[in-house]
């Protein structure tokens, strides 16, 4: 009975010492009776790595607000030197020539970032989440992008408009970096309605 209660101790030992997140090394031995060798044992050990997946992207400057890129339309008017705000301004246009248009944009160089440690690499995608209005005339195709100032291979614009359609690689372990500069197409003008028009375009990095 004694022994019987030694091995019951023994065995409740070890499903203890188990559940309780211990476990027992691998164990093997080498043995020559005669006292000859050489003999060996070996032991394993598995080391286990476990690495989170991530992706990031930004694009513009610091902080949670999103970034503005505003082009001011400026009217040049064949005969007419400067313009002035009011209604019956005097002033001697020459019809032979329609107003041409220059835009001044600002905060149209931005910044974009993006780094993942996907072992099948991400793409940069956009899309434009808020069009301009039809009956603005301008068209996701009206605002050009072009990237340079490259970091790690550069982060290349999806598309050289903000029509994008075309995905940008992002590999494993690599900082991508580009400056994107926007511009209005020369067509749009002198192409736009009278008012003022916004697009937002949201861009995303997703795993592959």
């Amino acid at each position: 009975m004694k022994n019987r209660s030694k091995l019951l101790c023994a065995v409740l030992g070890a499903a203890l010492m188990t559940a309780g997140g211990q476990a027992f090394a691998e164990s093997t031995y080498g043995y020559n009776a005669a006292g000859a060798g050489p003999v060996t044992a070996t032991a394993r050990v598995n080391f286990n790595v476990a690495v989170p997946l991530l992706v990031l992207l930004r694009v513009g400057g610091a902080g949670g607000s999103v970034d503005a890129v505003n082009f001011a339309l400026t009217p040049t008017v064949p005969g007419i030197a400067t313009l002035s705000e009011g209604s019956s301004v005097a002033g001697s246009w020459n019809p032979a020539n329609a107003p041409t248009f220059a835009a001044t944009p600002t905060g149209n160089a931005l910044t974009a970032s993006a780094w993942t440690n996907s072992p099948t690499n991400a793409s940069v995608t956009c899309s434009a989440t808020t069009a301009f209005a039809p009956a603005s005339g301008l068209a996701s195709s009206s605002i050009q992008v072009a990237s340079s100032a490259p970091v790690g291979g550069g982060l290349a614009h999806p598309g050289t408009t903000t029509a994008c359609g075309t995905p940008t690689t992002l590999t494993r372990n690599n900082l991508q970096s580009s400056t994107w500069t926007f511009t209005l197409a020369p067509g749009a003008l002198t192409s736009t309605a009278a008012g003022s028009y916004t697009q937002q375009v949201t861009y995303t990095a997703t795993t592959l």
